[in-house]
């Protein structure tokens, strides 16, 4: 059975934790805290603590040491461990790649070099690797079973050959089991080869190993903006390949907001011709399909976002006549983002079927994330035609709010698509909101215990808007603070925590672009990852030396797969020369982008 972390016995050589909560820590003592109690000594024993990212919910492990061959010098690059996997897909053949990628990061350059006298290796090692999977659909869902187990095991014709073996009911988690593999195999120094040149090996430790595992929300995901300042495509599929190494699957999308509408519409070409920053600065239709497709092969899904009936000035560029003109109130050269569909215009409305029904078809997934948020009922009444209409109908603003939800709910509903939507169509509309609606909660927790308890299903983001405390002011989100925080709201039933689904960072655009956005996001979005993968309510969420041990590990395997990620110190938890201890120097580089195909 799978049980959270906290309950965990120690297995194997790995010690009980030596835990300090930091969750209510004031910030000046949060500051202190390292110089007066440091969390160990200098030079912590790195192999005290499991590789894992997030952590499995369960497992056990041994204390055999196997090393994991290599490619011979003449054989392909992905020779060497025999694999095999039921059903034989060309997905799960491409996760296989993708654990290569992260096992050998050296590659066949390094597996090439000599031992020191030229000798093979011999004793214990991981020989084969073996995958079986049940439901093979290959389109990632809200709803999808991300669960596996893993064994390490001693072969049974022995020969000091032991085998790895994934099994899951989907192909997603069969993947999920490939990757915590790929993270049990580590390199550790070699001794020095023929011509002096050093030697690198790898090993899997503390085998045997069995793992039980599956994530506590089913939500896990990360915001990206890319309307304030466009992101080219390669930047948002390293956000994909980010969220898929630490089990993450959602990316969502907020393609679109008052600055600028990038994302070509055949329906309407219009809107990315004069909505975007410049014609370059356009998704096409190829773009959205590559975007859609490298997530789909990550087990990642994505949620497109479409601001309305605000944040969408940009769209009335190409299309003036369903918005309402309220310039004369709000200058559209500073306060452009208060423009706003005109709710009454009928016209609004069939443009919405036509453009939603366009995009549901670019962006597969079940949810489609329709904003709400920052509507300007002042600039509503700047219009004499909405005056009327409310008067008409004995609406106030509220209720005529709730009319443009009710309708736009119903379109999408057309088109095979729940909602995900901002907290102030929850707080405003919700009388008029279908009971599958998503309410994602940005502005307190309280508003997320409402709706969970109305019947709502829910998304957290309120503690996780990582572009605070740089220019835009606020304070900034420190990632001790994410990972102590249990996203659940208390005093809740069962069934409310079971409309719990997860929660999702926000990396807002306006100071934010592909220069930056890496560093702003990684490694403090990993650490929401694990929270939600790993770690359940009645877990503290102290930080110990494996968690921090852990996500060093973690971030070097960002590193070298082309991820900028900000680092963790590192001065009191390894050896200054350790190959951990400084892995921008120590380990090589690859595009996520540059595997080779099965």
């Amino acid at each position: 059975d799978i049980r959270p972390p906290s309950s965990l016995s120690p297995n194997g050589p790995f010690p009980p934790p030596k835990m300090r909560a930091l969750s209510t820590a004031p910030c000046l003592l949060r500051i202190l805290l390292p110089l007066l109690c440091p969390l160990s000594s200098r030079g912590a024993d790195v192999d005290a603590y499991p590789p894992f990212w997030p952590l499995p919910r369960h497992f056990t492990n041994g204390s055999t040491t196997l090393s994991v061959p290599f490619p011979s010098p003449s054989a392909s690059p992905l020779a060497g461990l025999a694999f095999s996997a039921h059903p034989d897909t060309a997905d799960i053949r491409r996760a296989w790649t993708r654990a290569l990628g992260v096992m050998f990061p050296w590659g066949a350059e390094a597996e090439a070099r000599p031992r020191a006298g030229g000798e093979a290796a011999t004793g214990p090692a991981l020989t084969r690797v073996e995958v079986r999977f049940g439901d093979a659909a290959s389109v990632p869902s809200l709803d999808m079973d991300e669960s596996y187990s893993l064994r390490v095991f001693e072969a049974a014709e022995a020969n000091n050959s032991w085998t790895c073996a994934v099994e899951a009911p989907t192909l997603f988690g069969a993947m999920h089991g490939l990757l915590t593999l790929a993270q049990m195999v580590e390199p550790v120094e070699g001794e020095g080869g023929g011509g002096g040149e050093e030697r690198r090996a790898f090993v899997l430790k503390k085998a045997p190993w069995e793992v039980k595992d599956a994530p506590v929300f089913p939500h896990r995901g990360l915001m990206i903006d890319t309307s304030r300042h466009f992101l080219p495509l390669e930047t948002v599929l390293r956000q994909v390949e980010a969220l898929h190494l630490n089990k993450m699957n959602v990316l969502h999308w907020h393609a679109t907001d008052a600055e600028s509408m990038p994302v070509e519409s055949e329906a309407f070409p219009g809107l990315g011709a004069k909505g975007a920053f410049a014609p370059s600065a356009v998704y096409s239709k190829a773009d959205v399909a590559e975007v859609v497709e490298f997530a789909r092969q990550r087990g990642v899904r994505v949620v497109v976002e479409f601001d309305m009936p605000g944040h969408n000035y940009a769209w009335s560029l190409s299309h003036p006549e369903l918005f309402v003109n309220c310039s004369d109130m709000y200058p559209v050269d500073t306060r452009f983002w208060v423009a706003s569909f005109d709710p009454t215009n009928e016209a609004v409305y069939s443009f919405l079927e036509k453009f939603l029904g366009e995009m549901s078809d670019a962006f597969p997934d079940g949810v489609i994330h329709l904003g709400g948020d920052e509507v300007q009922y002042s600039c509503w009444n700047e219009s004499a035609r909405i005056r009327s209409y409310m008067e008409e109908h004995h609406m106030n603003f509220t209720d005529l709010y709730a009319m443009f939800e009710q309708r736009v709910h119903g379109i999408a509903r057309r088109h095979n698509k729940t909602v995900q939507s901002w907290d102030e169509v929850y707080v405003s509309a919700r009388s008029v909101l279908p009971p599958d609606a998503i309410v994602q909660v940005w502005r307190g927790v309280e508003t997320l215990t409402a709706a969970l308890t109305d019947g709502f299903r829910g998304v957290l983001s309120a503690p996780y808007y990582l572009n605070g405390g740089f220019d835009m002011g606020g304070p900034q989100v420190m990632w001790q603070d994410i990972y102590s925080n249990d996203p659940m709201p208390k005093n809740l039933t069962k069934e409310q925590e079971g409309r719990m689904l997860g929660a999702e960072a926000c990396i807002w655009g306006e100071e934010v672009n592909e220069f930056n956005i890496d560093g702003r996001t990684w490694f403090r979005a990993s650490m929401l990852g694990e929270r939600l993968w790993s770690l359940e309510g009645n877990y503290t969420g102290r930080i110990d030396d494996g968690v921090l041990i852990r996500s060093i590990k973690q971030e070097c395997r960002m590193l070298r797969a082309g991820i900028k990620a900000t680092p963790i110190d590192d001065r009191d938890r390894f050896p200054r020369r350790n190959l951990w201890a400084q892995c921008e120097v120590e380990l090589p580089r690859h595009s996520f982008r540059s595997e080779p195909q099965p």
